[in-house]
Parts: structure tokens; C-alpha cells; sequence
């Protein structure tokens, strides 16, 4: 029921964009493969909307003064996911001739909580697509969003119905400011909808409960005056209920000066935090640089990376580096990297391309 309500309000939006007057119509679209030296290869899009996923993609995005349409197509997902926007304020302000002192937006379908994942938090090493509470597209169809000029922004999304896998409702709220320009502040509180954290410890059932989110950014450049940039940026996550084995915590500096960039990342992940496998839990720094070779027709971004994993255990050292391009409105992206240099199983090499329009 929730699946075919979600659909039918989507189709509506949908239908009252294509009839609108002059609809703009924007997307992109990527896909890539990672071949590792292990002899086996998957699709890896690393160059997606959403950070990195694990196939290609296709976004649609449609746009009147009223109403947004976003469609997303994967190569591993059934079916489409589709989100509709109403631009309440919008409506409101031309209906009744007036002039709210807030953006009001509702959504409908199968948002992705928390879009803005790099918002308080950079994760230049890790990459991870964080800020989302561990909540996936599907789970919280209805969403509302309440911004006041730059400074702060409420989203509020939710379950109404329930899912097929929890027994009752869900919700997440997340706050969004900018008190002063240069620091960005990010809280989020929610039900978790992560399957994996169900069965986190020894057997336990964890359970869905309230799961707690921090992130901050701070633009010391700017807030300086300083004529490079420079940005220091931390980020917590964890179930409130079982706090240290969930923990997960993170810290970063990036800046860059001219054509070059620099920057180092620390993240804590506890053991329970990912249930699929040990390899992501302990203490790991990232390191990594990069320089920008302009062009008009084809310019150039050349990166490497280290990472040391396990620090409180065996720790394991790997690298990598990349090109990244842009030829004639197409991106090419390849990577060559291993991530233990004591096995060479573990080298791999990434290629990606994406279109926008």
C-alpha cells in the first residue's frame, strides 16, 4: 500500500511537470567497473550523485516553479526510484500574494534522507556517503523541509505505514545551520532502518532504536582571511542505546593552496558498527594530495592516497592514485590502488565515466 501510494503521487508530480510550461530537464549518467587482482571484477561507479555505489546509474531530474521530479535508474536496483518535490512556499506565495519568511518543501517517494552528506562533514579519505542514519531510499517515503534564509534548515522524514521489516513506525529529523558563514553544523536523531545493525552482537538483537548523528565544519580560510584553504571537520555516529559498540567517530583537515591540495582523515569505526565483516572496525588515518592541471578543453586532476588501517591491531598499508578528466562535457576516471601492500591479491584497478546535461 505504501509502494503504490508513493508511486501514484510521484506519476502525479510527474504529470504536472510534463504538462507545465517550459519544464527544465537535467541529469547525468554513469558507470564503471573495478577489476581486482584477484582475478575477479564487479561494477563500481565511482563517479555516482551519492558517492561511491556499486553499479551504474541513470538521474533525471525535471523541474517547474511548482514541483521537482527525480528518477533513478540502477543497474542492480528493481525498478526505478523517484522522488517528488512540492515547493509549498512557492505555491503558497503566488496563490495568496504573499511572501513567506521560510522555504517550505514536501517530498513523496524514495528520497535519500540527509542528501547533503558532505554538508559538516568533507570525508576526503574515507568516502563514505555519510549523514544518512543508516536509512535507505525506500524507508521513508514522506518527507517536509523547513529553511530560514542560509542559516538553518529542518528535514523531517518518516514512515508512516511501516515496512515490510519493522513492525511500526520510523522517523528521522535532522537540523542543518550556519550560524556564522565558515561553520556548518549538522544534528540528526532518528530510527535506525539498517538491517545489519539487528544482529550486531553475539546474536543480540540491538534492535531499532534511536540513533544519534553530529557533524561540524569549521572554514578556517575564511573565517581567517587566510589566501589558501583550509578546512578542519568532525563527525560522530552511534545508537544511543549501545553507544561504544556502535561508535563510530571521525575527523579531517583539507586544504590546498593554488593548484595544490592536501589532506588527512582520521575515523574510529567500532566492531558492531558493520556486522559483514571485521575489516572496517579499529582506528585508520588517510592521507592524500592532489594537483589541478587547467585546461579549457580537457582539464586534468592527478590524486594519491594512503591509508593505514588496523592501527590497534596489524596494521595494513595500502595506496593509491587516480586521473580524473573531463573531454568534451564526458568525465573519465581511473585508479590504480592496492589495499595491503604485504598482498598483492588485494590491488585493483577502477575505470568510470559519467555524463551530465
Amino acid at each position: 500500500m505504501k509502494k503504490i501510494l508513493s508511486v501514484l503521487i510521484v506519476l502525479s508530480l510527474l504529470t504536472a511537470t510534463v504538462f507545465a510550461a517550459s519544464p527544465v530537464i537535467s541529469g547525468n549518467f554513469g558507470y564503471g567497473y573495478l577489476f581486482n587482482f584477484d582475478g575477479t571484477s564487479q561494477a563500481y561507479n565511482a563517479l555516482g550523485d551519492s558517492g561511491n555505489t556499486n553499479s551504474g546509474y541513470l538521474y533525471l531530474k525535471t523541474s517547474t516553479d511548482y514541483v521537482d521530479v527525480d528518477l533513478r535508474a540502477s543497474t542492480v536496483r528493481a525498478g526505478i526510484e523517484a522522488t517528488g518535490t512540492l515547493k509549498l512556499s512557492e505555491l503558497i506565495n503566488n496563490v495568496f500574494e504573499t511572501e513567506l519568511p521560510v522555504t517550505l518543501n514536501a517530498y513523496v517517494g524514495n528520497q535519500s534522507p540527509s542528501a547533503k552528506d558532505t554538508f559538516a562533514y568533507t570525508r576526503p579519505g574515507s568516502g563514505d556517503d555519510e549523514i544518512s542514519l543508516n536509512a535507505d531510499r525506500a524507508d521513508m517515503p514522506i518527507g517536509l523541509s523547513i529553511a530560514y534564509n542560509n542559516l538553518v534548515t529542518v528535514n523531517a522524514y518518516a514512515n508512516i505505514i511501516g515496512t515490510e521489516s519493522i513492525s511500526g513506525k520510523a522517523g528521522l529529523v535532522e537540523v542543518l545551520a550556519t550560524p556564522v558563514d565558515g561553520v556548518n553544523l549538522q544534528v540528526a536523531y532518528g530510527i535506525s532502518q539498517n538491517q545489519d545493525m539487528l544482529q550486531t552482537k553475539a546474536g543480540e538483537n540491538l534492535g531499532y532504536l534511536s540513533d544519534f548523528q553530529t557533524a561540524a565544519l569549521v572554514d578556517i580560510a575564511s573565517l581567517a582571511n587566510l589566501d589558501f584553504s583550509l578546512d578542519v571537520s568532525g563527525y560522530m555516529e552511534a545508537n544511543l542505546a549501545h553507544f561504544t559498540d556502535t561508535l563510530v567517530a571521525k575527523g579531517a583537515v583539507t586544504g590546498g593552496y593554488d593548484a595544490f591540495g592536501l589532506y588527512a582523515e582520521y575515523t574510529y569505526k567500532a566492531k558492531d558498527a558493520y556486522t559483514d565483516s571485521d575489516t572496517y572496525a579499529g582506528h585508520t588515518l588517510y592521507f592524500g594530495g592532489s594537483y589541478d592541471i587547467a585546461s579549457e578543453k580537457a582539464p586534468l586532476t592527478l590524486g594519491v592516497g594512503t591509508s593505514i588501517k588496523n592501527l590497534s591491531t596489524s596494521a595494513t598499508v595500502g595506496a593509491s592514485a587516480y586521473a580524473d578528466t573531463t573531454i568534451g562535457g564526458v568525465e573519465f576516471y581511473t585508479e590504480v590502488g592496492v589495499d595491503d601492500f604485504t598482498d598483492v591479491k588485494t590491488g585493483y584497478v577502477c575505470v568510470a565515466s559519467a555524463i551530465s546535461f
